[in-house]
């Protein structure tokens, strides 16, 4: 039981950083899209 809250923990660790990660690429992306529109 404990082993498998372990996982469960690390689990959403790995997923809270892809989520962070994807969202930080996709701000980066519309940021320079932006710039490159404006001029």
């Amino acid at each position: 039981m404990n082993k498998l809250n372990s996982v469960f923990v690390l689990d959403s660790i790995i997923g809270f950083i892809l989520f962070t990660l994807l969202a930080f690429l996709i701000v980066n992306l519309l940021n320079s899209y932006i710039k490159e529109k404006m001029n």
